[in-house]
């Protein structure tokens, strides 16, 4: 090994002084991203391993072993404990770890550790990596810990660990506010309506304070066949956690024997989290409809948490247009109710044919008093969006929502693909990279901030009849201010890099669009359509030196993009820490990259 560090320091010496100016990391920083639970028991496991509740965290330069490395708690007193560690690994859906492949895409760790007998109250979560730390909060409160297992029994089990109950069901029925209840290996069918997997109690109620959780045991797969997956009903501040959801609606991708309204993979709740988990189609069947893998609105989406998750392979080509992979709306049937907003972070999406990956809209319906609106600001950032039938981000409103809207560190890699391959009218807007939908005369009336995204490629299937283009802002609003900065669009096409578009002569787009330092790129010699936008001032020009590796964007040394972002975001998508002198877009050059796997190998790390 010493070897191989001596030839490794040469390498980086020499690379350096070849290029000065490059930012890279040789020893990267550990970065922890999200953990499934933020708070719960520092007692009740009795799994005759850990203490308490076992977290899940995700991060990003963890190594693929602990070997080293360490985790501990440290609580409200400043005291710090070790933690029973039950795995750490590359996040990349094998067991032990939760199904949600986020190694492929974000190239993440995974880590489950108990929580050791601590003081009550706020502490936090400590990784150390080569004598670098990072942490995350977590709470210890009262609560219940309770376990379901095949071998159980509904009847005479109290939900412990050596008397579990046999059905998830059971557990809904029985726990409450504050609860954790782990499942193991247990696999829930629910073919009939309402199709539900979890039958959750009406009136249920829990805040961020006391999440109520439903996660897969560390080794195991809860699996959750069904029209929905997990389905909420007049309950809040319910956490979903590695469970693998196969949910459709359709018998076969003729879209025969489709139930009405559609299907649901899992819908949030208020004030809930929906982290690390895997949703694509039942084996054979096909999801139609109007709502989507992860779909919530009529008051369930108030600040929900959706982060880490994995959804693939959802819907067919004849999916229709009103089903999405992800759609998450208010449709309050109160009435104009005012809500904060959701984030959505670290997701991974890849070949889905459901319209958008990332979709937010909202309209009237009904008796047109619907409407609601959002109080703080929409966060959708850090998601990784491969091969997406229609917009990979999607943000569009007819309700007046007043928030401001960031969308920023996304990686989409062949998005605006085909939807609903018959359809012949009003098929709507699905060629481009990101839609931004500012509709009617109320719309989207906050500010929409796309910053250090990276686009590589969009319509590689030339819809003639859709806005083709990178980014489009579109509708017959007129409120909606769009600040474009920091962004790659890249393309071997001759495709637009930007389109406006409007069913009313007297709305212009154009003077809503503001904004600079873009790179505009295609390869093509002489384009006629992807040309750089007129309005956009100083935009960055040569080639930004783009490469794929699988879902993995990487960009060469001698990038036009390096050093030249002028926002301030703490890290990339892949983690690598942001310096004065970041990149343009999502990525930063960074050494080692590509394949990780030789770089553990030599365990320089």
């Amino acid at each position: 090994m010493k070897t191989h560090r001596n030839t490794l320091t040469v390498l980086l010496v020499t690379l350096f002084l070849a290029a000065p100016n490059l930012v890279f990391a040789a020893n990267p920083s550990p970065r922890l991203t999200f953990s499934d639970l933020i708070s719960g028991p520092d007692r009740g496991l009795n799994d005759q391993k850990g203490s308490g509740v076992i977290v899940t965290i995700w991060g990003q330069h963890l190594g693929s072993r602990q070997g080293d490395s360490t985790i501990e708690f440290c609580d409200s007193a400043a005291d710090c404990r070790d933690t029973v560690v039950y795995y750490w690994k590359n996040a990349d859906g094998s067991l032990p770890s939760g199904p949600a492949n986020l190694f492929e895409s974000h190239r993440m760790q995974e880590i489950a550790v108990s929580i050791p007998a601590s003081a009550p109250g706020q502490g936090s979560i400590r990784v150390t990596v080569n004598g670098q730390t990072d942490s995350l909060p977590f709470t210890v409160r009262p609560g219940n810990i309770f376990h379901v297992k095949n071998e159980g029994n509904d009847s005479s089990g109290d939900g412990s660990w050596g008397n579990p109950w046999r059905t998830v069901a059971k557990a809904d029925s029985t726990a409450t506010a504050g609860d954790t209840v782990y499942i193991h290996n247990v696999t829930t069918i629910e073919d009939g309506d309402p199709g539900r997997v979890y039958y959750n109690n009406r009136g249920f109620k829990a805040d961020t304070s006391n999440q109520f959780a439903y996660v897969s045991y560390p080794g195991t797969r809860a699996e959750l066949y069904g029209k929905d997956g997990v389905h909420v009903y007049r309950t809040t501040g319910i956490v979903t956690s590695k469970l693998s959801v196969f949910a459709s609606n359709c018998a076969d991708e003729s879209l025969a024997g489709c139930r009405e309204r559609g299907t649901v993979g899992i819908a949030p709740s208020d004030w809930g989290r929906v982290i690390g988990n895997k949703i694509t189609d039942r084996p054979g069947m096909c999801a139609s409809g109007q709502a989507g893998a992860i779909s919530g609105g009529i008051d369930t989406v108030e600040g929900a948490k959706i982060f880490g998750n994995h959804i693939h392979d959802y819907g067919c080509p004849n999916t229709g247009k009103l089903h999405h992979t992800t759609y998450l709306t208010i449709r309050d049937n109160d009435g104009d109710r005012e809500i904060e907003s959701w984030e959505l972070g670290w997701n991974y999406l890849k070949d889905n044919w459901a319209k958008n990956g990332l979709h937010f809209y909202d309209e009237n319906v009904g008796s047109g008093t619907e409407c609601g609106d959002l109080t703080t600001d929409m966060l959708i950032h850090d998601n990784v969006v491969v091969n997406q039938g229609g917009a990979g981000i999607a943000v569009a409103s007819a309700c007046g929502w007043t928030q401001d809207t960031y969308v920023y560190n996304n990686v989409l890699i062949n998005v605006g693909l085909p939807v609903d391959v018959d359809c012949t009218s009003n098929c709507g807007s699905t060629g481009s990279a990101i839609e931004i939908s500012d509709i009617g005369s109320r719309g989207l009336q906050g500010n929409v901030y796309l910053s250090n995204n990276t686009v590589y490629e969009w319509d590689k299937k030339d819809q003639g009849n859709t806005l083709q283009s990178c980014i489009v802002l579109r509708g017959s609003g007129d409120n909606a201010k769009l600040f474009i900065n920091d962004n790659i669009c890249y393309t071997e096409s001759d495709k637009p890099f930007l389109t406006t578009f409007s069913f009313s002569e007297s709305v212009n787009h154009n003077d809503n669009l503001f904004g600079s330092n873009n790179i505009w790129f295609t390869s093509v010699s002489n384009p006629k359509r992807a040309v750089i936008p007129q309005w956009t001032g100083e935009p960055v020009l040569g080639d930004p030196k783009l490469s794929l590796s699988g879902s993995i964007i990487e960009i060469a040394e001698d990038s036009v993009a390096l050093g030249k972002s002028k926002r301030n975001f703490a890290h990339d998508v892949y983690g690598a820490r942001r310096g004065q002198s970041a990149a343009i877009g999502a990525v930063e050059y960074f050494l080692f990259r590509s394949p990780p796997s030789a770089i553990e190998s030599l365990e320089v790390f």
